[in-house]
């Protein structure tokens, strides 16, 4: 399985290591939009191979989630879309608190994100506030719950 972070996208494209603290400006909204359609056409060849891919995003904006939809619909493959969420208190502590991460986000950033409209979400929630090995087993049973009812 290949596992495609848009934090890691974005230094790849700047030509710096992941841990390198990226200036502001390597943060516009075109800059978004190229790491967005980046993570896209990589994911598009991972599915033509055909392995199993995770694009790790924001995915804050519809069209960048019906874009990646998209993607594996012309690959012909499956898409579950899984929405992380955590109370803001919970992500204020985990972004404050992450050392040693490709992302260059933080508290304001995050704040930031809180206020954006997402619009409408029809991928399957997942609750995030436990930890990590918490995460990852509700994740695994909603995986699990799709792939056995598609309709779910």
């Amino acid at each position: 399985m290949a596992h495609l972070r848009s934090d890691v996208e974005r230094k790849v494209m700047a030509g710096v290591d992941e841990f390198t603290k990226l200036p502001p400006e390597a943060y516009t909204p075109e800059m978004s939009r190229k790491v967005y359609e980046r993570l896209q056409r990589r994911a598009g060849k991972v599915l033509a191979s055909p392995w199993p891919v995770v694009v790790d995003a924001v995915f804050a904006r519809p069209e960048e989630r019906a874009a990646i939809e998209r993607v594996a619909r012309e690959a012909g493959a499956p898409f579950i879309g899984l929405w992380l969420q955590a109370p803001a208190e919970v992500l204020r502590q985990r972004v404050s608190g992450r050392k040693g991460d490709a992302s260059d986000a933080d508290v304001a950033v995050l704040e930031k994100q809180l206020s954006y409209d997402l619009g409408e979400i029809t991928w399957r929630r997942v609750d995030a506030s436990g930890t990590p090995e918490e995460v990852l087993e509700e994740a695994l049973r909603v995986l699990a719950e799709v792939s056995m009812n598609p309709t779910a």
